[in-house]
């Protein structure tokens, strides 16, 4: 499923220096803050719909959030501003180029087969989010990946998630990566898909990097339908053990989501308090 809330950042001003080592993710545990990808716009619908406020600062006033393309963050939270882009070549011509929004700390590089991601970067994922990392890196910038499933070819008899998996993908990128996502929301509807798609991904991803942050992807819409709280916490609680958080995606319909159906702040706020309860 192609993830809302994923654009170019327009540029605002300023340059970061060079780096001369990587910068460090946020390291979190099963019983530290759990880590996020949220959009802005799906953090704005969040903040909206909180009648206290109390659960969105919560979850996503802390460092390991990593909030996308968003202006509004309260100045006083500590969220993780992040650029998130769908081609290499426009995250180069923007940091390079001394055109980041100054304020971003991390770079996300959303790479998929899809119309926003060039043929040539989706024909070689594995080099294209290397040249991310490196550039991120020398900026100062934390690299956030997301690979899209549907980067691997898929063979006579196998799956989208067997063949992503026999790529190799997830783990070539962890390798040089802060953070990483496993984009298995489509999944989400088939608990046993799901949990053991995530599993074997988080089992590649950390054998490469045990630094690397592992996130696991949820969605309130799949297929063009809603999906419903039970569902989201029945997937979140069959992962929790391996990941060290979630890319909660909350999607209208949009260029990146054609056949999305929300957004659904509510059902985010009632999976978010669940997990509340949970921990």
């Amino acid at each position: 499923m192609r993830l809302a809330a994923v654009g170019l950042v327009v540029a605002l001003a300023g340059c970061s220096g060079a780096a001369s080592s990587p910068a460090q993710a946020v390291p979190t545990s099963a019983s530290g803050p759990l880590s996020w990808i949220v959009g802005g716009s799906t953090l704005d619908q969040l903040r909206a719909a909180d009648s206290t406020g109390s659960l969105t600062k919560q979850f996503f006033d802390t460092p390991s959030a990593y909030v996308t393309n968003n202006v509004s963050v309260p100045r006083d939270w500590t969220s993780t501003p992040t650029a998130s882009f769908t081609s290499y070549a426009t995250m180069q011509r923007v940091v390079a180029g001394g055109n980041l929004d100054p304020h971003a700390k991390a770079v996300l590089y959303d790479d998929e087969r899809w119309s926003l991601t060039p043929a040539g970067e989706q024909a070689d994922p594995v080099r294209y989010a290397e040249l991310a990392a490196q550039l991120a890196h020398r900026h100062h910038l934390l690299f956030v990946a997301t690979p899209g499933v549907d980067l691997a070819r898929v063979s006579p008899g196998q799956d989208r998630y067997g063949a992503f998996l026999a790529s190799g993908i997830i783990g070539s990128i962890a390798r040089v990566a802060d953070v990483i996502d496993i984009q298995a929301q489509s999944a989400e509807t088939d608990l046993s898909v799901y949990q053991g798609f995530v599993d074997a991904a988080v089992a590649q991803a950390r054998q490469s990097n045990p630094a690397v942050v592992v996130l696991a992807g949820i969605s309130t819409s799949s297929a063009g339908r809603p999906v419903g709280v039970g569902v989201l916490v029945a997937a979140v609680r069959s992962v929790r053990p391996g990941v060290d958080g979630f890319w909660l995606n909350d999607p209208a319909r949009s260029e990146y989501c054609p056949s999305c159906v929300g957004p659904f702040p509510q059902v985010s706020l009632a999976v978010l308090r669940t997990i509340a309860h949970d921990r």
